[in-house]
């Protein structure tokens, strides 16, 4: 994307109120501000959303970003698959900012994104979002409470496939990141509930057929190989791996069976 047209982004993504219009300082102020975001859509996507969550002009958006980029122990230690990419960097520095801003308004919603972190970045299902710790059991108004400062700070995305039912998406540099910041005990605190609710989705004596279906059961299948993956050397200290392990092969050997 050209300087140019990240200026316009960001400027189109941001209230009026919060930029002087045809101020030189304020132009400035934003193009500096695109080219330190290595003029990245997604970057740029983030920080309008976190200036219009926090009610917060381009220029003090851009002195705070300057701070917080110099600061920030993530950027010492950028992600493995994705180290040495300035705009890598432009996306953990945006997002470390969004993510320290919902953790102190709304702690549930950042209690969900780390729950998040232990399935696959793709089409996570609205029904087994609904499930998590934090959200069972909550109506309608608080779910949607929870869910609206990740989806406001362009953290996730959500796409509906019908009226009552969606899916999840999340960037796979955040995605990955959002673990790796994890202390051990809070990795654990975090993957726990994610390894049983699978088990538990996949809970079989006779196979997936009979518990969940075949549908859900591929929908869910990449997160449950994707939260084995990434608690492998803590999996068997956890309840629900044994079926959750299970549903992983059994699933796998159906999409073979229909693949051929």
């Amino acid at each position: 994307m050209s300087s140019d047209q990240a200026y316009d982004l960001l400027t189109g993504s941001i209230p009026p109120h919060l930029m002087i219009e045809d101020d030189y300082d304020t132009r400035v102020a934003a193009m500096d501000l695109v080219a330190e975001l290595g003029c990245l859509p997604l970057a740029i996507t983030q920080a309008a959303a976190n200036m219009r969550a926090q009610q917060m002009a381009i220029h003090a958006y851009a002195k705070m970003y300057r701070s917080r980029q110099a600061r920030l122990s993530l950027l010492q230690t950028p992600v493995a698959r994705w180290s040495g990419s300035n705009g890598v960097q432009s996306i953990l520095t945006t997002w470390e900012m969004s993510f320290e801003d919902i953790r102190q308004q709304n702690v549930r919603a950042a209690d969900c994104l780390s729950y998040m972190a232990f399935f696959d970045c793709r089409s996570i299902p609205k029904s087994a979002v609904k499930l998590l710790p934090g959200l069972y059991g909550s109506d309608d108004i608080q779910y949607h409470g929870i869910l609206a400062p990740l989806l406001l700070h362009s953290l996730v995305e959500e796409t509906y496939t019908s009226q009552e039912d969606s899916h999840f998406e999340m960037h796979p540099v955040i995605h990955e990141r959002i673990s790796q910041r994890l202390s051990a005990e809070d990795f654990l605190h975090y993957s726990a509930p994610v390894v049983e609710l699978l088990g538990r989705l996949f809970s079989c004596g006779h196979g997936l057929r009979e518990t969940i279906g075949w549908g859900l059961a591929h929908k869910l299948l990449p997160h449950a190989t994707h939260c084995l993956d990434v608690t492998s050397y803590i999996a068997t200290k956890l309840a629900g791996t044994a079926t959750l392990m299970q549903a992983n092969f059994l699933g796998m050997g159906e999409q073979d069976a229909l693949t051929t």
